[in-house]
């Protein structure tokens, strides 16, 4: 896109255009003609943070282009979050903290250090502080990574790590939890540790709903351990589903029988 039409979508008088244009388009251009002293054309970025709407705020940070992210995405330090990000996500608003959940680009220890940072160091409430951790559990990219990577060790231990948090720190906040164990996938020792420990509470008939999104995260067969154990659950509902797990397994193996006569 020339520059022209930028300047004029990026001031464009309707805050949906501007959301739209800060979520989406690049907002940093330079004239690389010179490669050793490249020239800057325009930069959009100052424009965009001091914006009087908070929606065009708030999707700036969701442009997995934005320069302000507190990780880095280098390959010498990828993965790695800044020091200063808590000051960070104190400034920020509400709204754009969400935005920044939401980001393609969600780093995952970014999401671990917010479950672990309790909301009064955060500066924020705990309503707010759960907002953001179920924005991020819901975040399209780190829900596909970890079905890709989270299964197996030596993938990724901070999908892991997100379980055992939202059971050590957040199951007096049901969303959390929730939302954790219905999206993000991680190993089998895990899930089976988690789904003991939801058991084995005092309370456990109060936690079946939960042990329930355990039993329906388990892979017929990677999670074999946990469907059998759940098989004796005492929640009848829990019971059926694992019973329905198992059952996607034997109509596999019937197809494949069939197949090899």
């Amino acid at each position: 896109m020339t520059t022209d039409f930028l300047d004029a979508i990026y001031a464009d008088g309707s805050e949906y255009v501007r959301a739209w244009a800060a979520g989406h388009l690049s907002v940093d251009f330079k004239d690389y003609s010179d490669w050793e002293h490249p020239v800057e054309i325009r930069n959009y970025e100052p424009l965009l943070l001091a914006d009087p709407s908070p929606i065009v705020r708030a999707a700036y940070w969701s442009n997995p282009e934005c320069r302000q992210l507190p990780w880095l995405d280098y390959p010498e330090t990828w993965g790695e979050i800044l020091e200063w990000w808590k000051e960070q996500f104190r400034e920020l608003t509400q709204q754009e903290r969400l935005g920044l959940t939401r980001n393609p680009q969600l780093n995952k220890k970014y999401v671990v250090a917010l479950m672990e940072t309790p909301s009064e160091e955060l500066k924020i409430s705990h309503q707010e502080h759960i907002a953001v951790l179920t924005a991020a559990g819901q975040n399209p990219k780190l829900i596909n990574d970890s079905r890709h990577h989270g299964r197996r060790w030596g993938g990724t231990e901070e999908y892991g790590q997100m379980w055992k948090l939202a059971l050590d720190k957040w199951i007096d906040k049901p969303p959390v939890p929730f939302v954790f164990i219905k999206y993000i996938q991680t190993t089998p020792e895990v899930k089976l540790e988690a789904y003991n420990r939801l058991l084995g509470k005092q309370k456990a008939d109060d936690l079946k709903w939960l042990r329930q999104e355990v039993i329906r995260s388990c892979d017929p067969f990677d999670d074999k351990n946990i469907l059998k154990a759940a098989w004796d659950d005492p929640d009848e509902e829990c019971r059926k589903i694992a019973q329905e797990r198992v059952g996607v397994l034997t109509d596999y193996v019937g197809v494949k029988r069939r197949k090899a006569a």
